[in-house]
């Protein structure tokens, strides 16, 4: 469920609970990019879209990240 698979990436990144609606969003965003067996192997983006989706911008959960400020 999306709900176990929030609870799981909150716990492996180690955040706080205060993020569980961003771990949420994150599950749902996760799920609907990646494959099913219900669905033929295909994601449900593909079936609702009709092509496959980009993934290349995704990064881990809790990794560290730097800004980068150009003045």
């Amino acid at each position: 469920t999306l709900l176990g698979k929030a609870r799981s990436m909150r716990a492996y990144a180690r955040l706080p609970p205060n993020l569980w609606d961003e771990m949420y969003l994150a599950a749902r965003h996760t799920h609907i990019r990646t494959g099913t067996s219900t669905l033929d192997k295909i994601t449900p983006f593909e079936k609702w879209y009709g092509y496959k989706p980009d993934c290349s911008y995704m990064r881990e959960i809790g990794c560290r990240a730097f800004v980068l400020i150009l003045n």
